[in-house]
């Protein structure tokens, strides 16, 4: 039986931590910063196991990375392993 995900919320990280437990799906990644900046995301509850994906963001600019329908699925949860500035994750669980 699959499961069936609710809508995407929006998680806005500003400093390395789990963002939320549990499966689900990341559907979005919108980051903004004054300097160039990386966040790697796990799937997992700390930075370590299978990445999701790395993102960057150039100085004073915003990027924004779409998914689709299906986005990027995941089991155990995301960590957000982030430099510095504001990182919003959007994700359906």
């Amino acid at each position: 039986m699959s499961h069936v995900f609710g809508p995407a919320k929006p998680y806005t990280v500003g400093a390395d931590g789990t963002v939320v437990t549990g499966k689900g799906r990341l559907m979005g990644v919108l980051m903004t910063h004054t300097a160039t900046t990386t966040c790697v995301l796990y799937d997992n509850t700390s930075a370590s196991g299978t990445k999701l994906g790395t993102f960057g963001v150039a100085a004073n600019d915003s990027s924004y990375v779409d998914f689709g329908e299906e986005g990027v699925s995941f089991i155990n949860g995301v960590y957000a392993d982030w430099t510095a500035g504001v990182v919003t994750l959007y994700i359906a669980q």
